[in-house]
């Protein structure tokens, strides 16, 4: 029988296992904040009509506006320079203090702060709701954010009945000045709640390396650039403002209504109590009902439309009867539909604006516009100084005209914003979901087919994206028309989305596209009419035409679904000499052609031989091929053969087949590797057998792969697996830190390799530690702490070790702390020795480095304590990858990828006067001077001979002529004898194709040269 705690997560699908702790405290913190400003709303507003009446509202509401304002403007400027979290326990805390204060002087009769309290609901409501959905989002990613706010606002509601119930009973029990202390007491308690939390929340995040500051100054000033250029920022100001004058004309009157019924404080604060209690209760019912209902039904600009409808109707019923009903009616359009509805579409419309301005754009309307639009309502109603309510009906419902008159143009413009952001690739239209409706797809369709015809050669991304998604909203009539476009790319595209929805109307596009002269849009036709395939009308008359096709994929696929005929013909496909027909027909034999593709499995043809064994892992059936032949087969030099391979073994139900798999796993090719990772994830404890002793392989590439595959197997020994290789990986860089910090003095290659071997293992070892702890951790947190540690300010990153020591187990995780504080290592020593023992004198550095698990600290550390025992081979690798290292292009590499890059160079030596390259030959290689000296002239053998430069070993020149072969610039020519390293630029280049994350290497030394010309061109 499920628990409690089972029945409550089983009513909120939306929140994952792993972000339940975090809900539980934003969703918390929103409900006592929510819960302190109902008593904040019900005490004030009471208070202030009691004693002082509507007719001084106007007054109010100017001073609450530019109260509000110029509070808003000192938070922006404070927001950016201190953590989210501190910030809002200090605003949490002087806010209490300040009311407090203000209840006692109200207690001892001094009405004169009322005005005051008003003043300043308006300004908390305004900077604490902010802060609140920045300091969440803080801890949350956007897809996140989208599934889990809407629920933090059902928790604020629930703060609003909570909060309205107790201010009605202290109301009537304490007197209405209790709910000021209430509202002072649940401020202090969000603040500590805060508080008790710091812990958590350093280990939580922020996500970013920066937290959000999209109420600051700058973002403010952003916010206005973007609106004076966006058409659609500007109608939404328009309508924000609109909005505010109809709303606070409309309080105006339904507050005189009230205060009118209600003559004592008392009276009038147990009501609203009771309202807000009422209200929020429906409220909660409309966020998980009607909102999404209308959203899904009508799409987030036409449901936008509703309420400026009912601001107008509220008018009308205020008109008609000025009383209790009407004012009730008059005030849950402006609160609770405001909050419920009308606030959440206007937060879901930002969405197609470019995601860089939308919360900038939102903090500066819902901010700075909408408390403009209080002022200059309160102006209005002292200028508009009428006792008749009925012309403040009449102004109000002209202001509510044009609320509706804002929002119909913000709907034209969202349609043309999101074209724009499709168009620019900003923006996926599937992101939105059910916020564009049926109008809104039906314009974007109309736009769609125009942009596509006038981009009739080269269709752009976004737009070929768009068709499936105006497809699935029902809109296939463009597609249809579209179906002929010249471009094939844009036919295929609407050949799938017809095929996709199945709509009649598509079916005679469909067949008109099996006569295409695109092969790919006949074969996206034809499986078309497969997937939707009709009694109505058959295919077997199609199949069979087809089987004459031009393209062997549609002979193929017709072939395939066409009996025993089709059979005949994907026989004759499967012994053609093509291996494209051969290869087409291997990917659709049915299970009847196994004997006829298994004469393929030895195809000289690497291709050919790749599909067959495809087809055979496919089928399910044990190879007929001992496990000598499935392992060749995974080694394979060509990588399809070896991923047929993979996926053969594990066909077979033998250990030795597990193991073989395993080994796959430092493949050069991606696509074995995942293959390898996806079959042993699948495995369990087996898995994991296989898999362990590669943990500690030399290949950083097969650690990676195999850490990833032991991540894949879901059993509770995964993750202890990892959690061990965490400690064993953060000890080991201790240990070669502590050895390195022993080391003689570098007095020839093999100490200089021993060094350099100490380093790259200390290297090496801590990104895998990183990599671990992105496994058994928050990934995205994992990756802001790795970068804020490389930030120069040390708030960020004390915070990023605060956060680090709460990862992993808290020994380990303090060891990896310590590395990475800053001071003398001397310092940090004797809290290391603590927990392990570490290499204190030169001894025991080279013993501790001659037993490490890299065969290349171990060999130089050989090569030091015993040179006798050294081999002259491994003093020559290590002077060659000494020379490597000391080349800027590969100066970042580690010693696995410069031992790679080393493996396809040659030693070449020159004597002295013989010329080495020869300005303007084809370049392409690269030379490293190993020993000897060599000149470099311009010009050489003619009149305007002139020397460049002498180079000395070690060095090296031609480092460029190896990426970009382009001729060479100068003569190189040996001054002596001279020996050297040649590489070859071709080699190196499919050494990246094999070691991809090479190039990223040389990228940053590409880009460090490009900053650092770009440097010297400033300071000139």
């Amino acid at each position: 029988m499920p628990t409690q705690t089972e029945v409550f997560w089983r009513h909120l699908p939306g929140v994952r296992s792993r972000e339940r702790t975090r809900f539980l405290f934003f969703a918390g913190l929103a409900t006592l904040i929510s819960l302190a400003q109902t008593l904040g709303l019900a005490s004030s507003e009471a208070l202030f009509l009691a004693h002082f009446g509507a007719q001084w509202l106007p007054v109010a509401f100017i001073g609450a506006a530019i109260t509000t304002v110029l509070g808003s403007m000192m938070y922006a400027v404070r927001v950016g320079t201190e953590r989210n979290d501190g910030l809002f326990v200090a605003m949490l805390v002087g806010s209490a203090v300040l009311i407090g204060v203000a209840a006692v002087a109200v207690g001892a009769g001094h009405h004169v702060v009322l005005p005051g309290l008003f003043c300043f609901y308006y300004l908390s409501q305004a900077v604490f709701v902010n802060h609140l959905w920045t300091f969440t989002g803080d801890f949350f990613d956007t897809v996140q954010s989208k599934r889990l706010i809407p629920l933090f606002t059902i928790g604020a509601s629930v703060g609003g009945v909570i909060g309205g119930a107790v201010g009605a009973l202290m109301a009537k029990i304490a007197g209405p000045v209790s709910l000021l202390g209430g509202w002072a007491v649940m401020l202090a308690g969000a603040a500590l709640l805060i508080h008790r939390a710091r812990h958590d929340l350093h280990r939580w995040g922020p996500l970013e390396a920066e937290e959000a500051d999209e109420t600051s100054v700058e973002g403010i000033q952003s916010a206005m650039r973007y609106l004076g250029s966006s058409p659609l920022g500007r109608w939404l100001s328009l309508s924000a403002m609109s909005m505010m004058l109809s709303l606070f004309v409309l309080q105006y009157l339904y507050s005189d209504v009230f205060a009118k019924a209600f003559e004592t404080p008392e009276r009038l604060a147990q009501f609203f109590g009771i309202y807000l209690a009422i209200t929020n209760l429906i409220e909660i019912a409309i966020e998980v009902r009607v909102t999404p209902w209308l959203i899904q039904r009508f799409g987030v600009p036409a449901a936008n439309l509703i309420h400026p409808l009912l601001t107008l109707a509220s008018f009308g019923g205020l008109a008609h009867s000025y009383g209790m009903m009407a004012a009730l009616g008059g005030r849950m359009n402006r609160e609770l539909i405001e909050n419920s509805f009308a606030g959440p579409l206007r937060a879901l419309l930002y969405n197609a604006m470019p995601q860089r301005h939308r919360g900038r754009t939102r903090a500066f309307l819902e901010g700075v516009v909408v408390y403009a639009g209080m002022a200059l309502a309160g102006v209005l109603l002292l200028v508009f100084d009428q006792t008749d309510p009925i012309w403040l009906c009449a102004a109000g419902g002209t202001m509510a005209v044009l609320y509706l008159g804002a929002n119909i143009r913000v709907r034209r413009e969202y349609v043309r914003t999101l074209v724009k952001e499709l168009r620019a690739g900003r923006l996926d239209l599937e992101d939105l979901g059910d916020e564009v409706g049926q109008w809104e797809t039906h314009q974007l369709a109309k736009l769609w087919e125009q942009l596509l015809a006038n981009d009739r050669t080269s269709p752009s991304r976004s737009l070929l994206q768009l068709i499936p998604s105006l497809a699935s909203r029902g809109h296939v009539e463009p597609l249809i028309r579209a179906a002929s476009h010249p471009h094939p790319a844009v036919r295929r595209s609407c050949i799938n989305a017809l095929a996709a929805v199945g709509d009649d109307a598509g079916d005679t596009s469909i067949y008109l596209a099996l006569d295409d002269e695109d092969e790919g849009v006949r074969l996206a036709a034809l499986r078309g009419l497969i997937r939707v395939r009709s009694s109505a009308r058959p295919l077997e008359p199609v199949f069979t035409r087809l089987l004459d096709d031009p393209a062997p994929t549609v002979r193929a696929e017709a072939a395939a679904n066409a009996g025993e005929l089709g059979e005949a013909v994907i026989a004759r496909m499967i012994r053609s000499d093509s291996a494209t027909e051969a290869i087409a027909a291997l990917r659709c034999a049915p299970a009847s052609m196994f004997e006829a593709v298994a004469l393929r499995i030895h195809d000289r043809d690497p291709d050919v031989r790749a599909a067959a064994l495809e087809y055979i892992a496919r089928s399910n059936t044990p190879p007929r091929l001992d496990m000598h032949d499935l392992v060749r087969i995974a080694r394979d030099e060509n990588p399809q053969v070896r991923r047929a391979g993979v996926l053969l073994l594990a066909n077979v139900d033998s250990i030795d087949a597990v193991h073989a798999i395993a080994g796959s796993l430092g493949d050069s090719s991606y696509a074995v590797q995942f293959a390898a990772e996806t079959i042993l994830g699948s495995l369990g404890e087996t898995g994991i057998g296989a898999v362990e002793p590669l943990l500690r392989a030399q290949s950083e590439r097969i650690v990676d792969s195999a850490l990833r595959a032991v991540k894949a197997i879901q059993v509770p020994a995964s993750r202890e697996v990892l959690k061990g290789e965490f400690r064993h990986r953060v000890r080991e860089i201790w240990r070669c830190v502590a050895a390195f910090q022993h080391l003689p003095d570098p007095s020839g290659i093999p100490s200089t390799f021993l060094e350099l071997a100490l380093s790259d293992d200390i290297m090496r070892s801590r990104r895998i530690a990183f990599k671990i702890l992105e496994l058994i951790e928050d990934r995205n947190v994992v990756r802001r702490v790795e970068k804020s540690l490389q930030s120069k300010s040390a708030r960020a990153r004390g915070d990023a070790l605060e956060v680090l020591s709460h990862m992993g187990d808290r020994e380990t995780a303090s060891l990896l702390v310590l590395l990475h504080e800053s001071g003398p290592l001397g310092d940090r020593i004797p809290a290391v020795t603590e927990i392990l023992s570490v290499p204190m004198n030169e001894g025991d550095a080279i013993m501790v480095s001659r037993n490490l698990n890299n065969s290349w600290v171990a060999m130089a550390a050989v090569a030091v304590d015993s040179p006798e025992a050294s081999m002259k081979y491994e003093v020559s690798l290590m002077e060659r990858l000494l020379a490597l290292k000391q080349v800027p292009l590969f100066s970042q590499l580690s010693l696995e990828q410069l031992e790679a890059i080393q493996q396809i160079s040659s030693e070449v030596e020159y004597l002295a006067s013989e010329t080495i390259v020869k300005e303007g030959d084809p370049g392409g290689e690269l030379y490293l001077l190993i020993e000897g000296k060599v000149r470099i002239y311009k010009g050489y053998g003619t009149l305007e001979e002139r020397l460049l430069s002498s180079v000395n070993a070690v060095s090296y020149f031609g480092e460029m002529a190896a990426l970009d072969d382009q001729p060479r610039s100068a003569t190189v020519i040996a001054a002596e004898r001279s020996r050297m390293l040649r590489l070859d630029g071709e080699s190196l280049k499919e050494l990246i194709r094999q070691m991809p994350e090479i190039s990223f290497e040389i990228m940053r030394v590409l880009t460090g040269r490009v900053r650092r010309a770009e440097s010297r061109q400033t300071a000139r």
